[in-house]
């Protein structure tokens, strides 16, 4: 069993030096690599990691926190660089002016040899080191750590003294930026191979470090009392008996050492805050064996080995914690391993099911994998293939080795056999028979110009599906095999040795922004084939409930979250068919989910059970996996879902999935509410644990927080209403009174724009279409469709839709605004206000010429729709997106133009708020503030700069402002921002403040909670 830092340290302390080669094993990677980064010398960053661990071996009774040796290791490696750099550098006389006659001729040439491998080795570590140079100070320590070093992200987070979740996000940015050249790194890992004798060596210098024998306490000088008298001294200066066990114990006369007072180096470390001293007379009042210290007595073994000396701890920084949820998020993948565990994948995260099948916990917290990949398994090893290299595991998943690189392109699956590891990608299929360390393409031209859809094995044939047929893998390479009338392949799954494959048309799926994308496909039904001889013959399997007939040929899908990593591995082509239906298999069980309907099987295809996924379809569901007789899985982007009987009813199953997309966040009367997807959740203990709030809107848009009370900006029944909370049950309910604003039904509108658009950019194949078929007078959306291909249209017609979309959507976006029982919003880009007792919303005269909503990729963004609106008492002021900012004293019946007045010209307005009688105003030049709305002062940053925050938020009359990763606080009388947390491990969409405690809502990371001084 692997012993932990903390026990082999107590080893070393009690004299086993042997105990400290397991601490030079684990760490040695790590602390070369960091020295390399810092010094940029391979070889003397091998001396420097030998100086390093000495220090350390000398040093280690100082340590007081022995599970702490890691980031105590990484300051004494960093001081020991920075002494090296501060010291005045040896020139170094080049090996290129050596006399050769002078050398043995058979020494010689092994030393030019020698030389010239060095000299490569060291190009290649310059290779490695400008690529390094690319990034941040923060994220190239990770990268070097982790790739160099060797270090799991457990071991980096205890080496820099920082939170898993941040090494994991430093990494991941890291990658992004060396997306195209990571690859390069791993090629190069081998020149930064270490001695294999390091170690060695460093414990070699160990031993000739003589331990140091136990430290025993002397006396000053001989004494000559009794035991008895010492105690009576004692007991008339006033110590008394309850202190006599922190004395030292009697001289004992018949030592043979020599009294002598010994001088010693120690370091007195005082830990809690200075008190005032109490003298205690004797007859104290502390009961026997409760007073403090009693009973204590130091190990002075533990002190026995090593010399004194001194070196800074690093001491752990206040960290951003995890609170439990949301729940939820997208799920991209499901696994089930052959012992019953069952995995998801969510962004960068991998989660395993308990044994108890309750809730889901984090299975690779020392890893970081982002993009698109896939798992397997063999034989008890896990394997996850991403975008970039393979991972084995061999312990369910809770550490994770770099077995690679893997091929470069789109992944489509991987699957394991008895003989390789075998990888689909969209161009071409790989194996490898090394556990992923190596590739070898699979590619003798039959696959050519094919497009790949899916791929499975049954024992030790491989079987893949494409746009042009369906291909078997043997020992004399690949072979087609004809299934159906139509060669396009949409799916495969295989139990034993039954091999499934569905064959009809695609679905074709153009996405113009992470919210905008259109889908199309034809009146085609999806057919199902059975094969038990490998593909040899077929037979046909009947589904009587599946009939796409009702299905339409094209239509819209409006999202406000978006799987991110499915359109990265899709962004080589804009128009994506991957709207495949999901089959799988296990024994004689076949599940198949295709365009929002479902079926089941329980006899290999002979009968079946049409299913109701409610909310689940194939646009929103990535995956479904079979655990058992009657428990399925299904994972999409409303996260997890689960049914224990076959099907027949499904339930939200994301306990422990709290990596989610909180959009919204506000702390508002002792509660904390977000929003996921389309749903406002709430939350009464700090995040721990969250519940639905009952009676939401349809679609949910803005929250905000007014008079300590929360309330929301929805459409409800395709009319923009206002919801505030219930008092009575903390649901949600229309303000009373409040009259609607009619619009037409936006769905509609949608598909109209998008029939008409595409019909007028498309007409020359219109035309080609009725010239080929007089018969017809008329052609529709639906009929062209059949043939036609998404790609075709035109850059004019993608424009030319999404303006449409922007147009439909200006009236449904935009701010609002409570003071007293004032409500003012954003309509249609003009300012309405309403008081109770009014029949409908009075116009301001507020208007925005300039267009709300610029492109669709506004749309990511809510809250950069629209006017900026803050007011107190009948005082509004209002940031237009023109830039101006208009001031109104008179509850925005007359409007004045201050834009004049501020410090500097604005492009954007960020946010705005009052902060007691003081309005902040945060724009894309800084940040400026103003008591009287007519003398402006501008907030600097530490450099004394304008300093530009994205986000406001106001407790009091303290203002928060936040970057893009961290916090910042301007205090009241004070033009200065101060961060007051570390690095978020994540972009922050919003947040919020209770008193000392911060909230933020993240992308995949949930919320997130920081505690201020």
């Amino acid at each position: 069993m692997q012993q932990s830092d903390a026990q082999l340290i107590q080893q070393v302390l009690q004299g086993n030096q042997e105990a400290f080669s397991p601490l030079v094993k684990k760490y040695q990677k790590g602390v070369h690599a960091l020295a390399w980064r810092k010094i940029g010398d391979f070889h003397i960053a091998q001396e420097l990691t030998q100086d390093a661990f000495l220090k350390a071996y000398r040093q280690l009774r100082t340590l007081k926190d022995h599970n702490a040796f890691g980031g105590w290791l990484y300051v004494i490696v960093a001081r020991e660089c920075l002494d090296y750099l501060r010291r005045n550098r040896i020139p170094m006389e080049s090996l290129d002016t050596e006399d050769s006659s002078e050398v043995d001729k058979v020494s010689y040439s092994q030393y030019v040899s020698d030389k010239q491998e060095e000299e490569a080795d060291e190009t290649r570590r310059e290779v490695v080191k400008e690529l390094l140079k690319k990034l941040p100070e923060s994220e190239r320590t990770v990268m070097t750590l982790h790739y160099l070093g060797e270090m799991t992200i457990k071991a980096i987070s205890e080496f820099l003294g920082v939170s898993q979740n941040t090494v994991k996000s430093r990494l991941s940015r890291a990658r992004n930026r060396l997306r195209k050249e990571e690859d390069v790194i791993h090629q190069n890992l081998g020149s930064f191979q270490l001695p294999d004798n390091l170690a060695e060596n460093i414990m070699q210098e160990v031993s000739r470090i003589a331990p140091v024998p136990p430290a025993v306490s002397k006396p000053v000088a001989p004494l000559a009392i009794s035991a008895a008298s010492a105690i009576l001294l004692f007991l008339m200066i006033g110590v008394g008996t309850p202190y006599l066990s922190r004395f030292q114990n009697p001289y004992n006369l018949d030592a043979t050492s020599e009294p002598t007072i010994e001088m010693i180096d120690a370091v007195f470390v005082v830990d809690s805050p200075a008190k005032p001293a109490v003298r205690y007379q004797p007859g104290s009042s502390h009961t026997p064996g409760k007073r403090p210290g009693a009973g204590q007595k130091s190990d002075e073994s533990l002190f026995a080995t090593l010399p004194v000396d001194t070196a800074e701890v690093s001491t752990p920084k206040p960290q951003w914690n995890q609170t439990k949820g949301p729940e939820g998020g997208v799920v991209n993948s499901l696994f089930v391993a052959s012992n019953g565990d069952v995995y998801a994948r969510s962004n960068a995260d991998l989660y395993r099911l308990t044994d108890d099948r309750s809730t889901w916990i984090p299975a690779n917290t020392d890893v970081s994998i982002n993009g698109y990949w896939q798992m397997a398994e063999h034989e008890d090893t896990l394997y996850i293939v991403s975008d970039t290299e393979t991972l084995a595991s061999v312990d369910r998943g809770e550490t994770w080795s770099v077995q690679g690189a893997r091929p470069k392109g789109q992944l489509i699956d991987t699957v394991v056999t008895d003989e390789a590891l075998y990888l689909g990608l969209v161009d071409g299929v790989f194996h490898s028979v090394d556990a992923g360390k190596s590739w070898t393409s699979l590619d003798d031209g039959t696959l050519a110009g094919r497009e790949i859809r899916a791929i499975t094995a049954i024992e030790n044939t491989v079987f893949v599906g494409t746009d042009k047929g369906l291909y078997r893998h043997s020992s004399e390479g690949w072979a087609q095999l004809r299934v159906g009338e139509t060669e396009n392949i949409r799916a495969l799954a295989s139990a034993e040795h039954r091999l499934y494959v569905a064959v009809g048309n695609d679905v074709q799926h153009k996405t113009f922004s992470m919210t905008i994308s259109i889908s199309a496909t034809s009146k085609t039904t999806l057919s199902l084939y059975r094969s038990t001889d490998l593909g040899d013959s077929w037979q046909a399997i009947d589904v009587p409930e599946m009939d796409s007939d009702s299905q339409e040929n094209g239509w819209f899908s409006v999202r406000h979250e978006v799987n991110k990593s499915q359109i990265a591995a899709n962004s080589e082509s804009d128009v994506e068919k991957t709207s495949r239906p999901k089959m799988v298999a296990a024994q004689e069980r076949l599940f198949v989910l295709d365009g929002g309907k479902s079926y089941y099987s329980s006899d290999a295809g002979e009968t079946w059970l049409s299913l109701d996924l409610d909310v689940v379809n194939m646009t929103d569901t990535f995956a479904v996996v079979m655990s058992g007789a009657n428990t399925f899985y299904s994972g999409g982007r409303f996260g997890i879902q689960r049914t224990t009987d076959a099907g027949k009813t499904w339930h939200p199953f994301n306990a422990g999935l709290v990596r989610t997309t909180v959009d919204n966040l506000v702390y508002a009367n002792h509660a904390l509410y977000a929003t996921i997807w389309k749903k406002l959740v709430v939350s009464f203990d700090g995040g721990e644990s969250w519940s639905p709030v009952l009676r939401r809107p349809e679609t949910l848009t803005s929250l905000m927080q007014f008079n300590d009370r929360l309330y929301v900006k929805g459409v409800q029944e395709t009319s923009p209403q206002l919801f505030r909370v219930s008092a009575k049950d903390n649901g949600l309910t229309p303000v009373p009174g409040i009259p609607s604003l009619e619009v037409s039904d936006i769905k509609t509108l949608i598909r109209e724009k998008f029939e008409n658009v595409l019909l007028e950019n498309v007409q020359d194949e219109l035309d080609e279409l009725e010239e080929n078929d007089e018969e017809r007078t008329e052609l529709t959306l639906e009929d062209f469709l059949e043939d036609f291909n998404l790609d075709k249209l035109s850059t004019a017609g993608s424009k030319a839709i999404e303006k449409g979309v922007i147009e439909l959507f200006q009236s449904y976006f935009g701010s609002f605004a409570v003071s007293g029982s004032t409500y003012y919003m954003e309509y249609n880009q003009q300012l309405l206000k309403w008081k109770p007792g009014m029949t409908e919303w009075f116009n301001t005269g507020l208007a925005d010429a300039g267009e709300s909503i610029d492109s669709i990729a506004d749309l990511e963004d809510q809250g950069s729709i629209g006017f900026k609106i803050a007011v107190s008492g009948e005082t509004v002021y209002v940031g237009k997106r023109d830039g101006h900012l208009l001031q109104s004293f008179d509850e925005g019946d007359t409007w004045n133009d201050v834009t004049t007045n501020l410090p500097f010209s604005v492009t954007q307005f960020k946010a705005i708020g009052f902060a007691g009688p003081t309005l902040y105003v945060a724009t894309d030049k800084g940040v400026t503030y103003s008591g009287d709305g007519i003398h402006w002062h501008t907030a600097i940053g530490t450099e004394g700069t304008p300093f530009v925050v994205e986000k406001v938020a106001i407790d009091g009359t303290t203002v928060y402002g936040a970057t893009e990763q961290q916090i910042y606080q301007l205090k009241e009388n004070s033009n200065t921002w101060e961060p007051v947390t570390p690095e978020v491990p994540s972009k922050i969409n919003s947040f919020t403040v209770d008193g000392n405690i911060l909230y933020v809502g993240t992308p995949g990371h949930g919320v997130l909670r920081f505690t201020l001084n």
